[in-house]
């Protein structure tokens, strides 16, 4: 899942998991990072929060616009004119989450019928991004009901509206470290005898972690 954001975030685009981790133990340097121009013409992704302004306001991901599904009951006038600005643009791509992935799929369906052709589901919502990447991603706390390992944390309000440069190096730290989790696990279960089970572990775990590979949502 970040690694695919991570690419969007210096303008890069999509990103295989594996492209850029060298062989040896010393990790491969960082892309040369560009802070995100605000202006919509220079930035590849929209991220869309589909949840209410209440659930938006503790907490969102970096940069991301607050969009309530509850805005999809209207026949017009429901498109923010960034929404406009993305709209099945070459290069573009909008991206939805919510909290667990329960919301999300019927705003993107509806979406879809009213024209859309360049959306994509962030994988497991904000359950999943806030335990996977803990650092750099979210801005704000994620409550404990979404993430009970938060329980007795400080509430912060969201603070950010960029990704920074140390949010970038911060996400691809974590990116590399669960490929090289994935990888050790993928190892240990082959030498144990269960190539094909280890295959299929390896494969659940790429596709779980990962967002923007995966077809335009119809």
């Amino acid at each position: 899942m970040c690694s695919g954001v991570v690419r969007l975030i210096t303008g890069v685009g999509e990103f295989d998991l594996k492209e850029g981790v060298n062989s040896g133990s010393e990790k491969s340097p960082p892309p040369n990072f560009t802070q995100p121009d605000p202006n919509l013409e220079e930035t590849p992704f929209l991220l869309l929060d589909v949840r209410d302004a209440d659930e938006y306001n503790l907490c969102h991901i970096i940069s991301a616009e607050n969009f309530p599904i509850s805005l999809l009951s209207r026949s017009c006038n429901y498109e923010s004119k960034s929404m406009l600005a993305y709209k099945n643009q070459p290069g573009k791509v909008i991206i939805l989450y919510d909290e667990d992935e329960r919301v999300a799929p019927k705003a993107a369906t509806t979406l879809v019928e009213r024209g859309y052709d360049n959306l994509f589901l962030l994988s497991g919502g904000l359950k999943v991004a806030g335990k996977l990447y803990s650092v750099g991603l979210v801005t704000g706390t994620i409550p404990a009901s979404i993430l009970p390992s938060n329980k007795g944390q400080p509430v912060v309000p969201p603070s950010k509206q960029l990704f920074t440069r140390e949010d970038v190096f911060a996400l691809l730290d974590q990116s590399e470290s669960s490929y090289d989790t994935k990888s050790t696990i993928a190892s240990r279960m082959s030498s144990r005898g269960a190539p094909s089970t280890a295959r299929t572990s390896s494969s659940v775990l790429s596709t779980s972690t990962q967002v923007l590979h995966r077809k335009p949502f119809r």
